[in-house]
Formats: structure tokens, sequence, C-alpha cells
């Protein structure tokens, strides 16, 4: 199982044929859905609070 973000070099037709080829399941994402790294969330929590 694989996961990737639609950034347009994840969703390129020979990216997707590749995967398709090797029978690799990738989980579905939206477009424009919110971060999810940890980071970035927790590096504004930290600026709000200095």
């Amino acid at each position: 199982m694989f996961q990737q973000d639609n950034a347009s070099s994840h969703t390129a037709r020979a990216v997707q044929a590749f995967l398709n080829q090797e029978h690799i399941q990738t989980l579905p994402w939206q477009a424009f859905s919110p971060s999810m790294s940890l980071t970035e969330h927790l590096m504004n929590a930290l600026s709000r609070h200095i």
C-alpha cells in the first residue's frame, strides 16, 4: 500500500502506469487536502505561543 499527496509528479501518467504495472495500491487522497505534516502543525502551534 502506498500513499502519495497528489503532487503533479506523483500523478503523472508514467508514474501511474508504473504503479499499475507493479500492482501497487495507493490510498485515496484528496487533491487539496490539508497538510498531514506533524512538524508543520507543531511549528505553527509554537509560533502562536511565542
